[in-house]
């Protein structure tokens, strides 16, 4: 598990959680809720995930407030 929550992380940060989600065969739960992500983010994220092989079963992105429905165009 890596819980990252209530960290200010940003954009910034997630893109070293996307190396280490990307690079681990042992994670399995990233938990990134209140971290301050956004649409830019998630774009990043999706492509990430739509383009490489993990792990990962359980991604946690609540109470971001900056996510909204334009990340997933």
């Amino acid at each position: 598990h890596l819980i990252l929550s209530g960290n200010p992380i940003g954009d910034e940060g997630l893109k070293h959680v996307l190396e280490l989600i990307t690079s681990s065969r042992t994670l399995y739960h990233v938990a990134l809720a209140n971290t301050g992500i956004t649409d830019r983010g998630i774009a990043n994220l999706a492509k990430v995930l739509g383009s490489t092989t993990t792990f990962l079963r359980c991604l946690d992105l609540r109470s971001n407030a900056s996510i909204t429905d334009a990340s997933v165009d």
